[in-house]
């Protein structure tokens, strides 16, 4: 588009992870250190944390193409799953086959191929990249991988990669095993004014382009005042200002060019122009991770099964409507069967039926509710609760009883309205008997 105008051979600002535009600045070097040092000092444990878009993945990849270790790496981006998906794309990752095992089977089959790697001379190194998204069961599953080992030899690495709330995670009193288990920490600030200069000077080198001084000094303070630093922001401003100046053919990026781009961007874009005012999301506390592990399970189920029925009671609303609409507007006699008397009755069913999808739809929202209220009870009866009881189970007993109390009951009452409703026989009596033109 605008690489021709300006004369670049690469497009400078892509938001793609790219290894080859990575900008060394000294934090990103510093992360660099960590890693480099954790990896060839075989720790356990590395966690790298970083705001949305600050270039942890793109660090990560730039870290990946320069280890000269003969190393078995396996890469995961893809966290949001619970701990049986989670070994399975392990396995899978690994080339193991893996088809109809069980857990345990799973971990025994990985825990023999991190003993043949390391017979190899090879050391296995388990990324998870947007490791925020790990559920808390996962998290615990990954720990017991750590235990794997040959004598005083590490068998797998793990590296977790994620954004601040990450850390918050990790605090959780449940997940205090693992968070001692972190042999190294670090967490990936923000660019000031100056790299961020040097930043977008970098990029464009990188990608061969016309100049450093594309942006001029004005142009681009607001662009760190808009993007307060973050690599992704500017990336996004660059390559629209270049998209702007090249319909209006100017050479040069300058502060007005930039305020146009932002006024215009404000009015479609997710991010507030001002992030200062935006709320930023507080973590709130949680029960231990196995009471919510086994309450959120409930919770699922309870969504699953509500989701379904509201599922059913929607297709059975579209086949009476089909029915009614082929319905004539006029009673007329056909082989001793009057179609008008036909339609009312069946249009008195389809009353009686949209009555019963209301209330489906109101006790679905009386389930999302009880989900909310559920976990803010568990919360504070945890609080309340002496430590030496949470050791011995008593809050879990009454978690599970009131999450199996809430299923069962919305249960019963979804099975009420149902259960009386028998509309397929309606519909066969009816259809059987009159013939549609």
């Amino acid at each position: 588009m605008y690489e021709h105008f300006y004369g670049f051979k690469k497009k400078p600002f892509q938001l793609l992870p790219n290894a080859d535009f990575l900008f060394r600045s000294k934090k990103h070097d510093i992360a660099l250190t960590y890693l480099e040092y954790g990896i060839y000092e075989r720790a356990g444990f590395i966690v790298i944390t970083g705001e949305v878009g600050t270039g942890k993945t793109t660090l990560i990849n730039y870290l990946l193409r320069t280890l000269k270790q003969d190393l078995s790496i396996i890469y995961l981006s893809q966290t949001c799953l619970n701990p049986e998906e989670f070994l399975r794309i392990l396995c899978q990752e690994s080339s193991l086959p893996h088809e109809g095992k069980g857990k345990s089977e799973m971990i025994e089959l990985f825990g023999r191929f991190l003993v043949e790697q390391f017979q190899k001379g090879r050391y296995a190194i388990l990324i998870l990249d947007e490791a925020q998204n790990l559920p808390l069961e996962t998290l615990e599953e990954i720990r017991m991988l750590s235990n794997l080992d040959a004598g005083n030899e590490t068998l797998l690495q793990i590296i977790l990669v994620g954004q601040s709330t990450l850390r918050d995670k990790l605090r959780w009193e449940g997940l205090r095993q693992l968070a001692q288990r972190v042999e190294i920490n670090y967490h990936l600030e923000l660019l000031d004014q100056d790299e961020t200069r040097n930043y977008i000077r970098h990029r464009i080198e990188k990608a061969e382009g016309p100049g450093p001084d594309l942006f001029d000094g004005e142009a681009i303070e607001e662009i760190y005042n808009y993007s307060k630093g973050i690599p992704r922001l500017i990336n996004a401003v660059c390559h629209m200002c270049l998209v702007y100046g090249m319909a209006d053919e100017l050479k040069k990026i300058d502060r007005a060019l930039v305020v146009n781009v932002l006024k215009d961007r404000s009015q479609w874009d997710l991010l507030p122009v001002d992030q200062e005012s935006s709320e930023r999301e507080v973590p709130r506390p949680l029960p231990l991770f196995q009471d919510t592990v086994k309450i959120e399970g409930i919770l699922r189920d309870l969504d699953s099964k509500l989701g379904l029925f509201v599922g059913i009671a929607e297709s059975s609303r579209v086949a009476l409507e089909k029915v009614v609409s082929r319905l004539p507007e006029r009673g007329i006699q056909k082989e001793s069967i009057n179609l008008k008397e036909a339609e009312a009755a069946l249009k008195k069913q389809w009353d009686v039926f949209l009555r019963r999808l209301g209330r489906i739809e109101e006790i679905l929202a009386i389930g999302v509710e009880n989900q909310k209220q559920l976990i803010s009870l568990l919360s504070l009866q945890r609080s309340r609760v002496p430590e030496k009881k949470r050791e011995g189970g008593v809050s879990l007993k009454v978690s599970l009883a009131v999450g199996a109390g809430v299923v069962i009951l919305l249960g019963l009452i979804i099975l009420q309205f149902f259960i009386n409703v028998d509309l397929y026989a309606f519909w066969a009596k009816l259809i059987g008997n009159i013939r549609f033109f």
